[in-house]
Protein backbone atom coordinates (compact mmCIF):
# COMPACT_ATOMS: atom_id res chain seq x y z
CA UNK A 1 0.00 0.00 0.00
CA UNK A 2 1.60 3.00 -0.91
CA UNK A 3 -0.61 6.19 -0.13
CA UNK A 4 -0.39 9.73 -0.30
CA UNK A 5 3.36 12.13 -0.07
CA UNK A 6 3.41 15.58 0.59
CA UNK A 7 6.21 17.64 -0.19
CA UNK A 8 6.39 20.58 2.34
CA UNK A 9 5.91 20.46 6.05
CA UNK A 10 4.53 24.21 6.35
CA UNK A 11 0.87 24.92 6.96
CA UNK A 12 -0.36 23.82 3.81
CA UNK A 13 1.36 20.81 4.07
CA UNK A 14 0.36 20.05 7.31
CA UNK A 15 -3.55 20.90 6.99
CA UNK A 16 -3.45 18.71 4.15
CA UNK A 17 -2.44 15.58 5.76
CA UNK A 18 -4.55 16.45 9.04
CA UNK A 19 -7.73 17.07 6.22
CA UNK A 20 -7.18 13.46 4.51
CA UNK A 21 -7.66 11.49 7.64
CA UNK A 22 -10.22 13.42 8.80
CA UNK A 23 -11.99 13.01 5.16
CA UNK A 24 -11.80 9.19 5.92
CA UNK A 25 -8.06 8.50 4.27
CA UNK A 26 -6.77 5.08 5.70
CA UNK A 27 -3.73 4.77 3.49
CA UNK A 28 -0.27 6.08 4.69
CA UNK A 29 0.65 9.69 4.37
CA UNK A 30 4.26 10.68 4.70
CA UNK A 31 5.69 14.59 4.72
CA UNK A 32 8.80 15.75 3.76
CA UNK A 33 9.43 18.76 5.75
CA UNK A 34 12.83 19.70 4.80
CA UNK A 35 13.27 22.38 7.42
CA UNK A 36 13.68 21.13 10.66
CA UNK A 37 10.22 21.90 12.54
CA UNK A 38 7.19 19.84 12.46
CA UNK A 39 4.58 21.78 10.53
CA UNK A 40 3.65 25.31 11.22
CA UNK A 41 1.97 28.33 10.93
CA UNK A 42 3.78 31.41 10.01
CA UNK A 43 1.74 34.98 10.19
CA UNK A 44 3.50 35.18 13.69
CA UNK A 45 6.90 35.29 12.51
CA UNK A 46 6.83 39.19 11.87
CA UNK A 47 4.77 40.09 14.65
CA UNK A 48 4.55 38.52 18.46
CA UNK A 49 7.18 35.98 17.43
CA UNK A 50 9.68 38.82 17.45
CA UNK A 51 8.72 40.30 20.40
CA UNK A 52 8.71 37.32 22.51
CA UNK A 53 11.38 35.20 22.85
CA UNK A 54 8.92 32.50 23.93
CA UNK A 55 6.98 32.50 21.38
CA UNK A 56 6.35 29.88 18.78
CA UNK A 57 4.21 29.52 15.77
CA UNK A 58 0.83 27.24 16.44
CA UNK A 59 1.70 23.62 15.33
CA UNK A 60 -0.84 22.74 12.65
CA UNK A 61 -0.73 19.07 13.55
CA UNK A 62 -2.04 18.07 16.71
CA UNK A 63 -1.47 14.83 19.08
CA UNK A 64 -4.83 13.59 17.02
CA UNK A 65 -3.86 14.98 13.65
CA UNK A 66 -0.73 12.90 13.59
CA UNK A 67 -2.61 9.42 13.91
CA UNK A 68 -0.64 7.21 11.24
CA UNK A 69 0.93 10.34 9.65
CA UNK A 70 4.61 9.91 9.11
CA UNK A 71 6.73 13.52 9.66
CA UNK A 72 10.06 13.33 7.51
CA UNK A 73 11.38 16.05 9.62
CA UNK A 74 14.79 17.34 7.72
CA UNK A 75 14.45 15.89 4.57
CA UNK A 76 14.30 17.35 1.25
CA UNK A 77 12.62 16.11 -2.48
CA UNK A 78 15.17 16.41 -4.64
CA UNK A 79 13.76 14.27 -7.68
CA UNK A 80 10.37 13.41 -8.96
CA UNK A 81 9.82 10.39 -11.38
CA UNK A 82 6.31 10.58 -12.90
CA UNK A 83 6.71 7.33 -15.03
CA UNK A 84 7.10 5.55 -11.37
CA UNK A 85 5.36 7.32 -9.23
CA UNK A 86 8.16 7.95 -7.14
CA UNK A 87 10.08 10.71 -4.97
CA UNK A 88 14.10 10.91 -4.03
CA UNK A 89 14.88 12.32 -1.11
CA UNK A 90 17.96 13.81 0.07
CA UNK A 91 18.67 10.69 2.06
CA UNK A 92 18.29 8.42 -0.88
CA UNK A 93 15.21 6.82 -0.08
CA UNK A 94 12.75 6.08 -2.61
CA UNK A 95 8.85 6.97 -1.59
CA UNK A 96 6.40 5.97 -3.85
CA UNK A 97 3.18 7.42 -4.03
CA UNK A 98 -0.58 6.98 -5.11
CA UNK A 99 -1.37 10.54 -4.86
CA UNK A 100 1.35 13.05 -4.26
CA UNK A 101 0.92 16.66 -2.88
CA UNK A 102 3.41 19.37 -3.77
CA UNK A 103 3.13 22.38 -0.66
CA UNK A 104 6.85 23.35 -0.83
CA UNK A 105 5.49 27.26 -0.64
CA UNK A 106 7.42 29.80 -1.60
CA UNK A 107 10.76 31.58 -0.97
CA UNK A 108 12.09 35.09 -0.10
CA UNK A 109 13.47 36.95 -3.23
CA UNK A 110 16.89 38.17 -2.08
CA UNK A 111 18.67 41.50 -2.61
CA UNK A 112 21.95 41.34 -4.92
CA UNK A 113 24.29 41.68 -1.74
CA UNK A 114 26.33 38.57 -0.67
CA UNK A 115 27.73 37.88 2.90
CA UNK A 116 25.78 40.45 4.48
CA UNK A 117 25.06 39.13 8.16
CA UNK A 118 23.18 41.80 8.71
CA UNK A 119 20.35 42.16 5.92
CA UNK A 120 17.87 40.00 6.90
CA UNK A 121 14.62 37.86 5.47
CA UNK A 122 11.86 36.85 6.91
CA UNK A 123 10.51 33.21 6.01
CA UNK A 124 10.73 30.86 8.34
CA UNK A 125 11.43 29.77 12.33
CA UNK A 126 15.83 29.96 11.81
CA UNK A 127 15.18 33.70 10.19
CA UNK A 128 12.81 34.67 12.46
CA UNK A 129 14.74 33.61 15.53
CA UNK A 130 18.07 35.48 13.93
CA UNK A 131 15.90 38.71 13.31
CA UNK A 132 14.77 39.28 16.73
CA UNK A 133 18.36 38.77 18.45
CA UNK A 134 19.31 41.59 15.98
CA UNK A 135 16.64 43.36 16.83
CA UNK A 136 17.50 43.20 20.77
CA UNK A 137 20.89 44.67 19.84
CA UNK A 138 19.88 46.78 17.71
CA UNK A 139 18.72 50.93 17.91
CA UNK A 140 18.55 51.72 14.34
CA UNK A 141 16.35 49.91 11.20
CA UNK A 142 15.84 49.65 7.95
CA UNK A 143 13.16 47.78 6.13
CA UNK A 144 13.48 47.24 2.34
CA UNK A 145 10.27 46.65 1.00
CA UNK A 146 6.90 48.26 1.88
CA UNK A 147 4.88 45.20 1.59
CA UNK A 148 2.63 43.77 4.09
CA UNK A 149 5.63 41.95 5.87
CA UNK A 150 8.19 44.63 5.77
CA UNK A 151 5.27 46.59 7.45
CA UNK A 152 4.66 44.20 10.17
CA UNK A 153 8.34 43.77 10.99
CA UNK A 154 8.04 47.70 10.84
CA UNK A 155 5.42 48.14 13.43
CA UNK A 156 7.41 45.26 15.63
CA UNK A 157 10.58 47.10 15.53
CA UNK A 158 9.21 50.53 16.18
CA UNK A 159 7.01 49.33 19.01
CA UNK A 160 10.14 47.71 20.70
CA UNK A 161 11.57 51.34 20.46
CA UNK A 162 13.88 50.94 17.34
CA UNK A 163 14.20 53.60 14.95
CA UNK A 164 12.93 52.78 11.66
CA UNK A 165 13.09 54.03 8.02
CA UNK A 166 11.03 51.91 5.41
CA UNK A 167 12.32 52.12 1.93
CA UNK A 168 9.97 50.81 -1.29
CA UNK A 169 10.67 51.30 -4.88
CA UNK A 170 7.32 52.07 -6.12
CA UNK A 171 5.06 55.25 -5.35
CA UNK A 172 3.09 53.90 -2.44
CA UNK A 173 3.14 51.51 0.45
CA UNK A 174 0.91 47.79 -0.53
CA UNK A 175 0.53 48.33 -3.93
CA UNK A 176 0.28 44.62 -4.57
CA UNK A 177 -2.07 44.21 -1.27
CA UNK A 178 -4.66 46.83 -0.70
CA UNK A 179 -6.38 49.49 -2.33
CA UNK A 180 -5.22 53.23 -2.00
CA UNK A 181 -7.96 54.35 0.95
CA UNK A 182 -6.62 51.80 3.25
CA UNK A 183 -2.64 51.57 2.25
CA UNK A 184 -3.12 55.82 2.85
CA UNK A 185 -4.57 54.75 6.60
CA UNK A 186 -1.86 52.49 7.14
CA UNK A 187 0.46 54.41 6.00
CA UNK A 188 -0.63 57.04 8.60
CA UNK A 189 -0.48 54.90 11.27
CA UNK A 190 3.45 54.20 10.37
CA UNK A 191 3.25 58.24 10.43
CA UNK A 192 2.10 58.35 14.00
CA UNK A 193 4.27 56.05 15.32
CA UNK A 194 6.88 58.53 13.86
CA UNK A 195 8.47 55.72 10.92
CA UNK A 196 9.75 57.09 8.12
CA UNK A 197 9.24 55.77 4.98
CA UNK A 198 10.47 56.43 1.62
CA UNK A 199 8.95 55.77 -1.63
CA UNK A 200 9.88 56.15 -4.68
CA UNK A 201 13.65 54.45 -3.89
CA UNK A 202 15.71 51.54 -4.87
CA UNK A 203 18.65 50.15 -2.74
CA UNK A 204 21.33 50.78 -5.13
CA UNK A 205 24.58 49.79 -2.65
CA UNK A 206 24.77 48.02 0.61
CA UNK A 207 27.59 48.67 3.16
CA UNK A 208 28.49 46.45 6.00
CA UNK A 209 30.90 48.33 8.62
CA UNK A 210 32.17 46.51 11.92
CA UNK A 211 29.38 48.94 13.57
CA UNK A 212 26.84 48.89 11.03
CA UNK A 213 25.48 49.17 7.54
CA UNK A 214 25.65 51.98 5.10
CA UNK A 215 22.78 52.04 2.25
CA UNK A 216 22.91 53.74 -0.73
CA UNK A 217 19.76 55.02 -2.50
CA UNK A 218 19.62 55.63 -6.10
CA UNK A 219 19.55 59.36 -5.79
CA UNK A 220 22.53 59.61 -3.77
CA UNK A 221 21.12 59.61 -0.45
CA UNK A 222 22.77 57.18 2.45
CA UNK A 223 20.90 55.71 4.95
CA UNK A 224 23.30 54.42 8.23
CA UNK A 225 21.59 51.69 10.31
CA UNK A 226 22.12 48.88 12.33
CA UNK A 227 20.61 46.49 10.45
CA UNK A 228 18.29 45.82 7.68
CA UNK A 229 15.18 43.28 6.75
CA UNK A 230 14.67 43.05 2.96
CA UNK A 231 10.88 42.19 2.36
CA UNK A 232 10.54 42.15 -1.63
CA UNK A 233 8.22 39.63 -2.29
CA UNK A 234 8.07 35.87 -2.60
CA UNK A 235 8.53 33.84 -5.29
CA UNK A 236 7.41 29.83 -5.36
CA UNK A 237 9.56 27.19 -5.42
CA UNK A 238 8.64 25.78 -8.75
CA UNK A 239 12.20 23.78 -9.60
CA UNK A 240 11.47 21.23 -8.53
CA UNK A 241 7.81 20.65 -10.83
CA UNK A 242 9.44 22.33 -13.69
CA UNK A 243 12.17 19.76 -13.42
CA UNK A 244 9.81 16.76 -13.49
CA UNK A 245 7.87 18.54 -16.41
CA UNK A 246 5.15 20.17 -14.79
CA UNK A 247 3.50 23.09 -16.59
CA UNK A 248 4.58 26.16 -14.08
CA UNK A 249 3.52 29.91 -14.61
CA UNK A 250 3.89 32.21 -11.71
CA UNK A 251 3.60 29.02 -9.66
CA UNK A 252 2.62 25.25 -10.44
CA UNK A 253 -0.69 25.27 -12.40
CA UNK A 254 -3.56 23.88 -11.10
CA UNK A 255 -7.15 23.19 -11.85
CA UNK A 256 -10.28 23.81 -9.24
CA UNK A 257 -9.44 20.09 -7.61
CA UNK A 258 -5.93 21.90 -7.55
CA UNK A 259 -4.77 18.66 -9.86
CA UNK A 260 -1.80 19.54 -12.30
CA UNK A 261 -1.52 18.37 -15.57
CA UNK A 262 -1.10 14.80 -14.14
CA UNK A 263 -4.34 14.15 -12.22
CA UNK A 264 -1.94 12.12 -9.35
CA UNK A 265 -0.49 15.36 -8.52
CA UNK A 266 -1.52 17.86 -6.55
CA UNK A 267 -0.68 21.69 -6.04
CA UNK A 268 -1.35 23.82 -2.96
CA UNK A 269 -0.89 26.81 -0.83
CA UNK A 270 1.55 29.72 -1.90
CA UNK A 271 2.53 27.29 -4.69
CA UNK A 272 -0.18 26.94 -6.92
CA UNK A 273 -1.00 28.70 -9.48
CA UNK A 274 -4.83 28.97 -10.97
CA UNK A 275 -6.36 30.54 -13.68
CA UNK A 276 -10.26 31.15 -14.28
CA UNK A 277 -11.56 31.04 -17.83
CA UNK A 278 -7.44 31.68 -19.51
CA UNK A 279 -7.17 34.57 -17.21
CA UNK A 280 -3.32 35.26 -16.06
CA UNK A 281 -3.11 32.34 -13.55
CA UNK A 282 -2.82 33.92 -10.11
CA UNK A 283 -1.48 32.69 -6.50
CA UNK A 284 -3.37 33.62 -3.34
CA UNK A 285 0.13 33.56 -0.34
CA UNK A 286 -2.55 33.84 2.42
CA UNK A 287 -3.22 32.03 5.57
CA UNK A 288 -6.83 31.04 4.27
CA UNK A 289 -5.63 30.08 0.83
CA UNK A 290 -2.95 27.40 2.43
CA UNK A 291 -6.27 25.72 4.28
CA UNK A 292 -8.74 26.21 1.45
CA UNK A 293 -6.38 24.90 -1.02
CA UNK A 294 -5.42 21.92 0.99
CA UNK A 295 -8.82 20.67 1.97
CA UNK A 296 -10.00 20.60 -1.69
CA UNK A 297 -7.01 18.47 -2.76
CA UNK A 298 -7.53 16.15 0.10
CA UNK A 299 -11.41 15.89 -0.52
CA UNK A 300 -10.61 15.31 -4.22
CA UNK A 301 -8.12 12.46 -3.47
CA UNK A 302 -10.61 11.07 -1.04
CA UNK A 303 -14.04 11.19 -3.68
CA UNK A 304 -15.48 13.93 -1.59
CA UNK A 305 -17.28 16.78 -2.57
CA UNK A 306 -14.78 19.61 -1.78
CA UNK A 307 -15.70 22.43 0.10
CA UNK A 308 -16.56 25.53 -1.73
CA UNK A 309 -14.24 28.72 -2.35
CA UNK A 310 -14.34 31.48 -0.01
CA UNK A 311 -13.83 34.99 -1.69
CA UNK A 312 -10.37 35.65 -1.46
CA UNK A 313 -9.79 36.97 2.52
CA UNK A 314 -6.16 37.92 4.68
CA UNK A 315 -5.37 40.13 7.59
CA UNK A 316 -2.65 41.83 8.76
CA UNK A 317 -1.80 43.27 12.31
CA UNK A 318 0.03 46.35 12.48
CA UNK A 319 0.67 48.68 15.90
CA UNK A 320 -3.23 47.60 17.82
CA UNK A 321 -4.81 47.76 14.46
CA UNK A 322 -6.18 44.70 12.54
CA UNK A 323 -6.84 45.35 9.33
CA UNK A 324 -8.34 42.88 7.02
CA UNK A 325 -9.69 42.77 3.52
CA UNK A 326 -11.68 40.56 1.39
CA UNK A 327 -12.59 39.66 -2.13
CA UNK A 328 -11.60 42.62 -4.82
CA UNK A 329 -10.95 45.60 -3.23
CA UNK A 330 -8.45 46.67 -6.24
CA UNK A 331 -9.93 48.11 -10.10
CA UNK A 332 -13.38 48.97 -8.26
CA UNK A 333 -15.75 51.94 -9.20
CA UNK A 334 -16.44 53.01 -6.05
CA UNK A 335 -16.20 52.26 -2.07
CA UNK A 336 -18.65 53.09 0.60
CA UNK A 337 -16.85 54.31 4.03
CA UNK A 338 -18.56 53.66 6.57
CA UNK A 339 -17.57 54.41 10.60
CA UNK A 340 -14.26 57.01 11.31
CA UNK A 341 -10.62 56.20 10.95
CA UNK A 342 -10.38 54.77 14.41
CA UNK A 343 -13.19 51.65 13.61
CA UNK A 344 -14.40 51.82 9.76
CA UNK A 345 -15.55 49.42 7.22
CA UNK A 346 -14.95 49.81 3.14
CA UNK A 347 -17.31 48.20 0.73
CA UNK A 348 -16.14 48.24 -2.65
CA UNK A 349 -18.28 48.40 -5.62
CA UNK A 350 -17.88 47.17 -8.96
CA UNK A 351 -21.03 48.55 -11.57
CA UNK A 352 -23.47 48.57 -8.32
CA UNK A 353 -22.39 44.87 -7.08
CA UNK A 354 -20.33 44.43 -3.69
CA UNK A 355 -17.18 42.87 -4.72
CA UNK A 356 -15.19 43.58 -2.01
CA UNK A 357 -14.83 45.17 1.69
CA UNK A 358 -12.57 45.68 4.33
CA UNK A 359 -12.21 46.73 8.18
CA UNK A 360 -10.22 48.76 9.79
CA UNK A 361 -10.35 47.67 13.97
CA UNK A 362 -13.84 46.53 12.73
CA UNK A 363 -13.27 42.63 13.31
CA UNK A 364 -17.15 42.33 13.96
CA UNK A 365 -18.48 43.17 10.60
CA UNK A 366 -15.70 41.29 8.42
CA UNK A 367 -17.87 37.87 9.20
CA UNK A 368 -20.86 38.93 8.05
CA UNK A 369 -19.08 40.31 4.92
CA UNK A 370 -17.58 37.54 4.24
CA UNK A 371 -20.64 35.55 3.86
CA UNK A 372 -22.23 38.00 1.93
CA UNK A 373 -19.47 37.82 -0.65
CA UNK A 374 -19.55 34.00 -0.63
CA UNK A 375 -23.09 33.97 -1.39
CA UNK A 376 -23.19 36.58 -3.89
CA UNK A 377 -25.19 38.95 -2.14
CA UNK A 378 -24.90 42.57 -2.95
CA UNK A 379 -26.89 45.05 -0.68
CA UNK A 380 -27.49 48.43 -2.71
CA UNK A 381 -25.12 51.05 -2.34
CA UNK A 382 -28.05 53.07 -0.84
CA UNK A 383 -29.06 50.42 2.05
CA UNK A 384 -25.19 49.82 2.59
CA UNK A 385 -24.67 53.39 3.29
CA UNK A 386 -27.29 53.83 5.95
CA UNK A 387 -25.19 53.54 8.84
CA UNK A 388 -27.74 53.03 11.42
CA UNK A 389 -28.01 49.57 9.74
CA UNK A 390 -25.86 47.44 11.00
CA UNK A 391 -23.80 45.16 8.14
CA UNK A 392 -25.25 41.70 10.14
CA UNK A 393 -28.68 43.58 9.49
CA UNK A 394 -27.39 44.10 5.31
CA UNK A 395 -26.71 40.61 5.49
CA UNK A 396 -30.34 39.80 6.93
CA UNK A 397 -31.97 42.11 4.27
CA UNK A 398 -29.87 40.86 1.04
CA UNK A 399 -30.72 37.36 1.77
CA UNK A 400 -35.03 38.10 1.41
Amino acid sequence: MTGTVIIGGGHAGGTAAAALRRYGYTRPISILCEESYRPYERPLLSKEFLRNADSRPPAVLDDEGDVDIILKVGEKAERLNLKEKTVITSSGAALNYDSLILAMGVVARRLPFDNINRLHYVRDIPDADNLRNAIKASKRLVVIGAGVVGLEVAATARSIGLDVIVVEASNRILGRNVPIDIASDIRALHDANKVEIICGATVQGLIQNSDGLDITLEDGTTLRTDMAVAGIGMRPAVALAEEAGLPCDNGVMVNDQQQTEDPSIYAIGDLAARSDSGSVPERLETWANAIESAQIAAATICGTEPPKRRAPWFWTDQYDANIQLVGQTHDTDFVLRRGDGVHSTRLYYKSQTLVGAATFNNAKDMGPLRRMLDAGLSPSPDDAGCETVSIRDLLKRSRT
